[in-house]
């Protein structure tokens, strides 16, 4: 079956998992015999199934035999279970580890399969002080991620370990020094920097051979690059890693949301032959990036937390990829009656010379259709993808507090697609409903997002958690789902919903943090999600699961037959 853009899907027809779904009828097969007709287009005009005329012989008494009919056969992603893992292989498991706390997916070792960094920001590694942090390296294979080769490494540059530094809260990966091994940005934003509690650190673990290495590692301070070293500043909360200024070495940007009186600023680092160094400007707030426009929501509030978020993506299609900054924290003080903590997500334009605040940059807030309402924290998290193949990147942004109804922190994520003029047009907005999920309160949909070409045509899709929905009947054991990508954007009418194996224990948080990567090297997306309280023989080490994109043969009735024509319906 050839579906968009001429992939070929080989399947066989069978076999087929049954399903719930009432208006599709899927069987288990175990052969079919006749021949195929016609193909099947979808509303754009992709090919997705063939016309097959035949019998269907049956099959663990799922249907009863029907007589020669005429069905339609094609193919449905769905994600599989390909693999869960923990630190029992690098180590032994402690309680409250938080094991995936954040992942970052990059091909360390060149051998053309991506890996999987993993943090632990709250181990304690052997002869350490507590919760020093840690980071497990898990490598990529034909095969996935593999134990083979991982290692765990700590912080070992700028800064001595120290109780609570949590190495490993965030991570970013790309190829800073253009040497075709991706390299490992670690924030640790509550490092200690002498007497100055909290004030964070970011280190660079350089790629080779033989994957990240620690000797020779560099490191990020915010008095580097022309800010201050402040109490609770927070500097490394969040990462981002693009190509700003098009010149084939990734660069790097930096969040710091509390600092500057917790209105926040966020750093730019430009790649080269020798590694990250001070981009220009290096430093920039919220009034920087906006202007006069900084005050759209009623100026500087006490906390905008502005670099909470980051994500890069070619929004305009020029060539340079630009800056999402999500502003979480943001209040309307203009609006009646005002709205506190509603959030807002800036757009700052890359270019030859990197980011450049307040060229053409842009403020978004949550709309058409939206209540703005005081605890949206709209712009937690971000994430930029071609979620409908025209080449330029969308941008979906989550509001994991939105209110659904009654219920509180329900959450919805929206969506703003780009164009040779940026992000334009009205937001498309998707909820728990989108995945078929009931709204539950304080699911906190839009937890973490991550996008990816799961399922191998030409348009991005976007994995999404809600990391304290219930789940299998347990509390807060979390939920991840995937939007589809089409040419018409995420679509609404083929989400796959995917919840951990076998929810096990409450406030598993399932979903935390999510990485898209090539673990096995067949072209399409994986996707690595944690469970970072997971609690399996020891409380709240964690553990992390893979998943892969297969596909599902799918029958159902030709327009115009009757349902009895395929025997009796799947239960």
């Amino acid at each position: 079956i050839h579906h968009p853009a001429g992939v070929e899907k080989k399947v066989s027809l069978g076999p087929v998992r049954p399903s719930d779904d009432s208006d599709i009828l899927r069987y288990e097969a175990d052969v079919w015999h006749g021949t195929s007709g016609a193909p099947v287009l979808d509303a754009d005009g992709h090919v997705v199934g063939v016309v097959a005329t035949g019998l269907c012989l049956p099959a663990a008494d799922l249907y009863s035999a029907g007589p020669s009919m005429t069905a339609v056969f094609g193919v449905s992603p769905h994600l599989r279970h390909f693999d869960t893992f923990d630190e029992r292989e690098a180590g032994v498991p402690q309680a409250g580890d938080a094991y995936g706390a954040a992942l970052a997916a990059g091909d360390f070792n060149g051998d053309g399969h991506d890996d999987l960094a993993v943090g632990v920001p709250n181990e304690t590694p052997l002869d350490m002080p507590p919760r020093t942090g840690m980071v497990n390296v898990r490598y990529g294979s034909e095969h996935g991620l593999t134990p083979t080769g991982t290692h765990n490494f700590w912080q070992s540059a700028g800064s001595s370990p120290e109780e609570d530094d949590h190495f490993g809260d965030v991570l970013a990966a790309g190829d800073f020094d253009g040497d075709g091994y991706d390299d490992l940005a670690v924030g640790t934003p509550r490092e200690d920097w002498g007497s100055i509690a909290n004030a964070g650190v970011v280190q660079i673990y350089r790629g080779g051979p033989d994957g990240l290495q620690t000797p020779g590692a560099g490191y990020f301070v915010a008095a580097l690059l022309g800010g201050t070293i402040e109490s609770a500043g927070r500097f490394g909360h969040a990462l981002a890693s693009g190509d700003f200024d098009a010149d084939g070495y990734a660069d790097l940007a930096i969040g710091s949301p509390y600092e500057n009186g917790q209105t926040g600023a966020v750093y730019a680092l430009r790649g080269g032959p020798s590694g990250l160094g001070p981009a220009t400007p290096s430093r920039f707030t919220q009034t920087d990036t906006l202007g006069g426009n900084a005050s759209f929501f009623g100026g500087s509030e006490e906390i905008e937390a502005f670099g909470w978020s980051l994500a890069a993506g070619d929004f305009d299609g020029d060539g340079d990829d630009d800056l999402a900054v999500g502003v979480p924290f943001e209040s309307c003080e203009f609006c009646f009656p005002a709205v506190n903590y509603v959030g807002v997500v800036d757009i700052v334009r890359g270019g030859p010379g990197g980011l450049a605040p307040g060229v053409d940059s842009l403020v978004l807030y949550q709309s058409t259709g939206e209540l703005l309402e005081t605890g949206d924290y709209f712009g937690l998290a971000v994430a930029a993808g071609d979620f409908d193949g025209d080449g330029f990147a969308d941008l979906a942004a989550a509001a994991p507090g939105d209110s659904e109804g009654s219920l509180s922190q329900v959450g919805v994520v929206s969506v703003r697609r780009g164009g040779s003029g940026g992000l334009s047009g009205a937001w498309s907005h998707y909820r728990p409903s989108s995945l078929g999920w009931p709204a539950s309160e304080h699911a906190r949909f839009g937890s973490a997002l991550a996008a990816g070409r799961f399922d191998g045509d030409p348009e991005a899709d976007l994995a999404v958690s809600a990391s304290k929905a219930p789940a299998g009947g347990v509390v807060q054991a979390g939920r991840v789902g995937v939007l589809w990508g089409g040419a018409t954007g995420l679509a609404t009418a083929s989400e796959v919903s995917l919840t951990e194996v076998s929810p096990r224990n409450h406030h598993d948080r399932f979903g935390r943090a999510l990485a898209a990567g090539d673990y096995d090297g067949d072209g399409d997306a994986d996707l690595a999600a944690a469970f970072s309280q997971d609690s399996e023989g020891v409380s709240g080490h964690g553990a992390v699961m893979v998943s892969d994109v297969d596909t599902l043969l799918i029958a159902w009735p030709w327009p115009g037959l009757p349902a009895e024509a395929l025997g009796q319906k799947a239960q």
